[in-house]
């Protein structure tokens, strides 16, 4: 049992712990052998220097058999003495918790066999063989590791010679001493080339600063989007611009307004262009119809009168002359359809 003053008491209490106290005596009343609960004490306690206090340790029972609650791990303080029970062997170690520390004594702690005194510690290890239906042999051997002897030996005598049996103790406890190394040459020569190069100053490597992907992704879908929209826009608006212009071309009314429209699509490519272009030049062909070069034989046929068709004749006398006898026919019929009076054979009618 650790005797707490009031500082350490007050502390406990704060922690949760249930916290005993006693009268400890002031030289003339004597000290109270039985801790109480505080309830049971005066309000002035913790100001006075005449009381003890300690912390009341929870307990378990098992197989009929009550011991103190295992030590949790943040109950132990450097330096402490703690308790192994050791269920195969029937032994208990006592070891210094921060000195004798190792992964198989924190293990132990975390898995509840580990008391804070020696007597909790057998109750704890008979508790346990009882409740599986065994009992305990003989007497637990208490044995402290490092270099202090076990307090209880089992002795043996075999071939007449007492060998006195020395419990075994983990792989940790064996300190092997190393040799001292001997200095050879090459470590002389090592060590005063060591000392005569300067140290060299260390550089830093340049940070490298990390883009996030993540925020660039994001960045470049935002774009894109943004790209996408205003695409959209500008395809809208040029549908629409055309469909007007290519209405305002079908009903132009003279070719310069037709070809007026040429100025809307300055801004546009090629290929944006070539709609309206199309539609301008077919409206142009409506408003001024190409004149056909007509054939000699056609204005034969058309010719208004004779003096037309005289000049006419002067043409036929400049054709080839195999084409000119089927010419000189066609003169002669219209000539007849002028002349009602005209005989080609030149007979009088």
């Amino acid at each position: 049992m650790n005797i707490l003053n009031a500082q350490e008491a007050f502390a406990a209490l704060q922690k949760g712990k249930t916290v005993l106290c006693r009268y400890a005596g002031d030289g003339t009343l004597r000290a109270d052998k039985d801790f109480s609960s505080l309830d049971q004490m005066p309000a002035t306690v913790f100001a006075s220097s005449n009381y003890e206090f300690c912390i009341q340790l929870e307990m378990l029972e098992l197989a009929g058999i009550t011991f103190t609650k295992p030590l949790m791990l943040e109950e132990i303080e450097d330096g402490q003495d703690v308790y192994v029970t050791n269920t195969y062997g029937q032994t208990i170690y006592i070891s210094e918790f921060g000195k004798m520390t190792c992964t198989a004594l924190i293990d132990s702690i975390n898995s509840g066999f580990v008391q804070r005194d020696e007597e909790n510690a057998k109750l704890q290890l008979q508790a346990l063989s009882k409740a599986l239906g065994r009992e305990l042999i003989g007497e637990c051997q208490v044995v402290r590791l490092g270099n202090e002897k076990p307090k209880k030996r089992a002795s043996s005598k075999k071939a007449g010679n007492e060998v006195n049996a020395i419990p075994a103790t983990e792989p940790e406890q064996i300190s092997h001493a190393e040799a001292p190394e001997e200095n050879t040459s090459n470590d002389v020569e090592e060590k005063t080339l060591a000392e005569n190069v300067e140290p060299q100053p260390e550089i830093d490597p340049p940070v490298e600063h990390a883009t996030d992907t993540t925020e660039v992704q994001a960045s470049q879908a935002e774009e894109k989007d943004v790209d996408a929209i205003v695409q959209q826009a500008q395809e809208e608006h040029y549908q629409k611009l055309l469909s007007e212009l290519l209405e305002r071309a079908s009903i132009a009314k003279t070719p310069n307004e037709a070809n007026a429209l040429y100025k809307y699509t300055v801004k546009w490519t090629e290929e944006q262009r070539k709609p309206l272009m199309e539609a301008i030049h077919s409206r142009l062909v409506e408003l001024n119809p190409p004149v056909e070069d007509s054939s000699l034989s056609v204005r034969i046929s058309k010719a208004m009168d004779l003096t037309e068709l005289d000049a006419l004749e002067i043409d036929v006398s400049a054709c080839d002359e195999f084409i000119q006898p089927k010419l000189m026919e066609m003169v002669n019929k219209r000539r007849a359809e002028l002349d009602p009076f005209f005989n080609p054979l030149g007979n009088a009618s």
